[in-house]
């Protein structure tokens, strides 16, 4: 992954966060890798107080992912591949949670994250650092044969990168490559389709969202609860994307909960009135006592640190 970062207002420096010696359970075997290389990366720009990080994602690296996701039956958020823009880890606290220094904040805050190549071949990406002269990194493990995963994936679609280098003339550090005069094969009929898909399932996953948002704007109380009835009267992809949205701000997590969970909070909110409590996705759901159940808090779960 190539990383540059956009310089801007403000920042702060951030220390490095430790990383999980391995994936959490269901995790794909790189995440660890690939959480050192956006902390080492995010550590890097808000030490040169840039306000993003430019990552160098191309239209493969998209194809690779969206085949991928296909293969793990993700839904329609999974199938829209990868965002131009997202943001990455960071601890920014929810509104009325407080806060801290500037430095501080700028520390824990999210980092902006735009990947600008997403419609670029990657072989038009080499040519043109070919010609520039700019040497790049290939990073030989992902020619592994064998290793499964995007590995995989990348060989099926004809995109080993050491082939790729030797095509466009150039790879690895130190090499100034210069491009051959032919023009790049048509990619496969695979990579293509998986970019059509990317784009529609990106189309919805907009128009489900903005759905989810009216519906949250629709149930919030303006004391920090919630009505029950909006998620409860919306139609069922509305209603579980507004409840994952709202377990993944209460955790603090970039990424939202299971289907199982979600399905489990949906499930208790049918009846138009919230019994009890659910747990689930490191947040508690519960009914706001005198409400009779019309209005719900979710909180985030309180760990309880055993004792030695």
């Amino acid at each position: 992954m190539v990383g540059a970062a956009w310089r801007g207002g403000g920042g702060g420096c951030a220390s490095t966060p430790s990383l999980p010696a391995r994936p959490p359970p269901g995790a794909p075997a790189s995440a660890p890798a690939r959480a050192a290389r956006y902390a080492a990366l995010a550590a890097a720009t808000r030490a040169a107080g840039a306000a993003a990080l430019l990552t160098g994602h191309t239209a493969d690296d998209q194809a690779e992912t969206v085949l991928l996701r296909l293969g793990r039956a993700s839904g329609v958020d999974g199938l829209a591949g990868m965002a131009p823009a997202t943001r990455w880890g960071g601890r920014a606290p929810l509104p009325g949670c407080g806060g801290g220094g500037g430095a501080a904040r700028a520390a824990a805050a999210p980092l902006l994250v735009i990947r600008p190549l997403l419609t670029t071949p990657k072989a038009a990406l080499l040519r043109l650092l070919g010609r520039a002269g700019v040497a790049w990194v290939a990073d030989p493990t992902n020619a592994v044969a064998g290793a499964g995963g995007r590995n995989a994936v990348r060989a099926a679609l004809g995109g080993a990168p050491a082939a790729a280098a030797r095509a466009c003339g150039g790879g690895g550090r130190g090499q100034e490559g210069r491009a051959r005069p032919t023009r790049a094969p048509p990619p496969p009929a695979a990579a293509r389709d998986a970019r059509r898909l990317a784009s529609l399932c990106s189309a919805a996953r907009a128009v489900g969202e903005a759905g989810a948002v009216a519906v949250l704007l629709e149930a919030a109380a303006g004391d920090g609860t919630l009505a029950v009835a909006p998620l409860a009267t919306a139609p069922a992809p509305l209603a579980r994307r507004a409840v994952a949205a709202l377990l993944a701000a209460a955790a603090g997590s970039p990424y939202p909960p299971s289907t199982a969970v979600v399905q489990r909070v949906v499930g208790a909110l049918a009846s138009g009135r919230m019994k009890g409590a659910v747990s689930g996705g490191r947040c508690v759901v519960r009914a706001v006592p005198g409400s009779k159940g019309g209005r719900l808090v979710v909180e985030k779960e309180r760990v309880q640190k055993k004792r030695l």
